[in-house]
This record gives C-alpha cells, structure tokens and sequence, in this order.
C-alpha cells in the first residue's frame, strides 16, 4: 500500500489480489495503518458483495485508535452497510462512546461513528440521546464538550428534554460551557422562529443572543457564536429601528466572524456538524446584511432602484424564514421585521405605488403572494377597513364607547366619563414613534418576569407608569428654561454650580401628580427604608429611586450602584421599579434620542432566585440649547490660531450639529 501511494496510484483491489485475499487479511490489515482505505476500496469496489461487507465490519470492530477510527467513520458517511451490520457497529461504537476507560480521543470518534451510523433510525437516535443526556458531569470535559455538539445536533432533529438539561448542567464545566452555550443558543434559535407573536420571538431571540455571547465569551475563538449573536442583534436593531450607521458597523464585525468560520469549516475534514453548522451561519449571515441594507432603504422617501430593493431586500426580508433560512412557513423572524415594513408602505405612497408595480409586472414570481399580502395591507388601510392600530380609531368608534363604559364602571359621571375616553383618543394620537417604541421594549423585556407576565393588572399597572414617566423624559428634554423655569436646574449654570437630586424628585413629583396615579414623595416604612417617589395603584405599588450621578452615568453603573436597592423596595410588592438618574457626567451637553435614555433590565439583583425587573431612565443635566452650542462652535472657530502660510481653513476639532 505504501509503495502504490508513493507512485501516486490509487490502489485497487486487484492490486492486492482481489477481494478474497484482501478479507483473509482481516487480522494484518485492523492492524494497519491503512485499515480505512482498505475498508473503503473494498466498499466502493465490491460494496454490494456480502463478503466485502463483513470484511468491512470485522475491521472496524477491532480499531480502537483514534486516528483510524476517525477514518473509518469517514469512511461509512459516503458507504453504506446492511442494516445488520451497521446495528452491531452502532452498539459498538456507542458502547465504545461511553467507556470511560477508553482514551478520550476514542470516545469522541466513537461517538461520531454513532451519529453518522444513526441514519434515519429513530430507535437508534433515541438510545443516542439518552446516552448523551445521561452522561455525568465528572466526565472529561473533552468528551463533554464533543456530546454537548452531537445533543445539540440531535435535538434538533427530534426535541429531547433529557438533552436540553445535559446541555443546560453543561454550562457550569468550564471547558465544555461554550459548546453548551451555543448549543443552547441554537435551540433558542429555533423556538422563536416557531413563534408568530413578535414580543415572544423577540424574547426568545435576545435569549439566544445571550447564549451565543456566552459561549464567546467563554473561549474567543468562537467565530461561529459571534456570528450568530450580531446577526440577532442586527434583526433586533431593524426591530428598533437602530440608526444605519450602527447597523454598518454590525454588518463588518458579522462579515470578519463568517469568514473567519467558513475558513475554519472548508479547512476541516469533512463533518457533518461543521457542515450544517456552517451552513445556518451562512443564511444567518445573508440576512443580518439584508436587513441593514433594508433598515437603510427603507427610511428613505423615495426608491431609486426599486425593483432590486423589492425583490433582494423587501420581500426576500419579508419572507425571510423560507427564502433565506430554508424553513416551510413564515414564523419568528417575519414576526418581528413585519410590523417595520408594514408601516413604512402603509405611510409612504411612493413606496407601496412601486411594490403596486412591480406585482403587476411578475404576477408569477415566487414573491409575488408576499407583495399581494402588503398590497393588500394597504388597500385595507386605505379604504378604512384596517386601522393599522387601535390608537387610529376615530370619534364614535367601538374603542371610545368601551372607554367610557369603563370609565362608567369606575363611578364616573356621564361628562367625566366622555371627558377621560376622548382625553385618552386625543393623547394616543399624539404619542411619539419614539415613545411607543421604548414603550414596547418595556412590554417584550419585561414579559421574562413572571409576575409581569402572569397578571393583566400588573403589566397594565406598570406600563401605564412608565409611559408616563417617558413622557416626563421627554417634557423634559423638549422645554426650555425659559418655557417653564421649573425645569431650569436641568440646564448648565453660569456659577458652575450643580443641581440636587431633590430638584429632580420634585419635579417628577409635580408632573405625575397632575395624573392622578396615586404618588407621594418620602413614603416611609418601604421594605425597612425610605421612598423616594412612591406609586400606589392599589394592589400594585412601584418605588422610583431618584439618583444623581456625576461620574459614571451609563446604565451599566447605574444598575451596579443602585440596582440592588431598587429591587429591594419592592421586596413586598411586585419584583418591577423604576431607578431614575439625574445625568450630570455631561459638560454643555445638548441632550441625547430618547430611545438612548432608558433601558429595561432584568435580573436577579438580590441573588434570591427572584427574577427581578427595573427600569432605569437618565435625566440629562449641564444642557445647553441647539442655538447656544452652535455658537459657541462658530467662536471656536473663529478663534482658532492661524498659520503664517495661506492655507486651507483649519476645521474646528468640534463641529456644530
């Protein structure tokens, strides 16, 4: 055999006598060092031969290394045995998997050998995934790193509970944790793009993006983690409608991690794992870039290559979980893009005219159900059939007579009762995309504690505060001292003197009072402490703590400084509180988007086991108007130091927005 490879002859079983001499060589050759390619001319030679076959299976029976049985299963993914023979090395080559004895090197290609062996037997995955969901947790970390991918595999061909808690105990072994991690991620992968409610697919998403930033975290060579954890956070961005330069940067790191992983796949030998791992982050990886594209194009008033931004971008979007992802019906990730590309065509004219169009010329087309489906969307909207949302409905609608038929419940009169429903017609109709949209991520973040989740009342409650607490954000951020001097400790002072956090809490006070939700200030005896604003909505009472900072303001110092001791005030009432922070980190700062001012977090702040939520919104501080900052850049300017040669005007190193 030596002497044939050397010459650069593919050796042939003439070339050793034919098929009868090589099989009564069984015991010289399970000793070789080519077994496998003996096996393997064998098979692609005479494979249909019974003797071939059991020549075949009395050699793989007797290799226990690590190197030739790796072969060997390589081997027996393009070459097949009868159904007999491949039982009994499929009961070896797991009995093998799990013998601890057996070096961990062995184990690992043995339980290859009986992934690739299971084919298409449910018996045979069945007695796989109970062995791996049985593996113990003292075992080789190696070992369990490698049945960490093969679970994860099986599970999704077929749901496993028992593996889902392998890989779940998995986690906490330190040199398996980023398979385990990962292999979680793709399950979570999977359940939210079952989902059709956008708020559970998003949830489901954002956990799956916290699996795979595990596994990367755990070991930095995951390209394949981080490939998948910012192609969910670029789906999660068009959710948020993120800014397109943002979403660029997302789109580079995500092409340099799908390279870097489609050059560690092509450069491996051939597995299946690799294989259809690759394979998803490639699809996933087409998608992220799509839907930056999108989220780009779509903001735009008019398309001027509309027919390509159609068909590459919005339908393929659209439609995504079967276009790009392989799958055979819509689900999760149409959930979650659907309501942004809805809107824009219900709202831009010039866009649902081109999509009109382009259905008219390619009524054939295998996109052309989808862009019927918006077009239908926006004849509905249009002809008054479909109120794109509850908040649209106009006087005299069903909404208006059940809020005053609600408001009649709680003892209103008749004029108050017409009083509160038109109050609230006329205010929803005048809430921001900006507000709604923080709002909603309140709604999708929060539904992973379970008392928000569980109870209408509570999640009602809680919501109904923070839409007004956003509100004061942005009263806020909108008036200027001279409007209202109440608000004037926000704005930079001449004296170089500071605001209290008192200012702050005042002014929240005042604003929430006008609303009737039942908040004091100073509320003592609140889980053995002192409230700083306390709402009583009856059954529900929330805590806001008012903060000042004037080092670290971003969230994440916020909830390490003051996170524990929001959650604590709730310790009697619903795990949900508010932390609001006077920013005051900022020098001449002209705010910031409102959307970059709150966040929701969850968490279990207290380590009780009590998945706890908490609000955090900053106040900003030192501002100074739009018209003020551009002027004090022009004097900059102007005072910038002059060369004693004619030049080019030096530009500012700080330019006026």
């Amino acid at each position: 055999m030596t002497t044939l490879l050397e010459r650069g002859h593919s050796p042939t079983l003439a070339d050793f006598g034919g098929l009868s001499v090589v099989a009564a060589a069984v015991d010289e050759i399970s000793v070789s060092r080519f077994s496998a390619e003996f096996v393997e001319i064998a098979l692609e030679e005479a494979g249909d031969e019974p003797s071939a076959q059991q020549f075949a299976a009395r050699v793989i029976a007797r290799v226990e290394d690590d190197l030739r049985l790796n072969s060997l299963v390589e081997v027996l993914q393009t070459n097949r045995l009868s159904d007999d023979l491949e039982e009994r090395i499929f009961d070896h080559w797991l009995k093998l998997s799990q013998d601890g004895s057996a070096t961990v090197t062995v184990r690992t290609a043995s339980l290859m050998g009986a992934l690739i062996l299971k084919r298409n037997k449910a018996r045979r995955a069945l007695r796989l995934a109970s062995a791996i969901a049985s593996a113990r947790l003292d075992d080789n970390p190696f070992y369990l790193a490698h049945a960490a991918r093969v679970g994860g595999f099986l599970h999704s061909e077929e749901p496993h509970q028992g593996i889902l808690e392998f890989l779940r105990d998995v986690v906490r072994v330190e040199e398996a944790a980023d398979d385990a991690n990962f292999e979680l991620g793709l399950y979570s992968v999977g359940e939210a793009l079952k989902e059709e409610d956008p708020g559970r697919a998003k949830e489901m998403m954002g956990v799956a993006r916290a699996s795979f930033e595990a596994a990367a975290a755990a070991r930095e060579a995951r390209s394949d983690a981080k490939a998948f954890s910012i192609a969910i956070s670029l789906l999660e961005g068009f959710y948020q409608r993120r800014p397109a330069s943002e979403m660029g940067e997302w789109v580079t790191a995500l092409k340099r991690e799908a390279f870097a992983h489609s050059a560690y796949v092509y450069g491996s030998d051939d597995n299946p794992l690799l294989g259809s791992r690759g394979a998803q982050i490639a699809a996933w990886a087409s998608l992220g870039m799509r839907l930056a594209r999108l989220a780009d194009e779509i903001d735009q008033a008019v398309w001027l290559d509309g027919i390509k931004i159609i068909e590459e971008e919005l339908l393929t979007v659209y439609t995504a979980s079967r276009t790009i992802l392989g799958g055979q019906r819509a689900g999760g990730v149409e959930a979650i893009v659907a309501p942004r590309i809805q809107s824009s065509l219900l709202h831009n004219q010039a866009q649902a005219l081109a999509l009109r169009r382009w259905l008219s010329e390619n009524a054939t087309s295998d996109k052309a159900a989808a862009a019927a489906e918006l077009i239908g969307l926006v004849d509905d909207y249009i002809t008054g059939q479909q109120p794109p949302n509850p908040l649209d409905a106009t006087s005299g609608s069903p909404l208006l007579a059940a809020l005053q038929a609600r408001a009649k419940e709680f003892g209103a009169f008749d004029a108050a009762s017409i009083a509160v429903a038109r109050i609230h017609e006329i205010e929803s109709s005048k809430f921001s995309h900006a507000i709604m949209e923080c709002l909603e991520s309140v709604r999708i973040d929060f539904a992973k504690v379970e008392t928000f989740a569980q109870y209408d009342e509570v999640r009602a409650d809680f919501l109904a505060l923070a839409l007004k607490t956003l509100l004061f954000l942005e009263f806020r951020l909108d008036a200027t001292a001279a409007q209202d001097p109440t608000g004037a400790y926000l704005f930079e002072n001449l004296d170089g003197s500071t605001p209290l956090e008192k200012e702050l809490q005042q002014d929240y006070l005042r604003f929430l009072r006008n609303s009737k939700l039942g908040t004091h200030d100073e509320v003592r005896g609140v889980a053995a402490g002192r409230a700083d604003v306390f709402h009583d909505l009856g059954r529900v009472r929330i805590i806001t703590e008012i903060k000042r900072e004037s080092d670290d303001c971003s969230f994440d110092a916020l909830l390490e400084n003051y996170g524990e001791q929001t959650a604590a005030y709730q310790n009697t009432n619903v795990p949900l509180g508010m932390l609001m922070a006077l920013d005051l980190t900022r020098s001449q700062s002209v705010g910031q988007h409102i959307s970059a001012l709150c966040r929701a977090a969850v968490g279990d702040f207290l380590d009780d086991g009590v998945r706890r939520g908490v609000l955090v919104v900053k106040i900003p501080g030192n501002r100074i108007s739009p018209a003020v900052a551009t002027q004090r850049g022009r004097k900059r300017q102007m005072g910038a130091p002059k060369t004693a040669k004619p030049t080019p005007p030096r530009t500012s190193a700080r330019k006026s927005t």
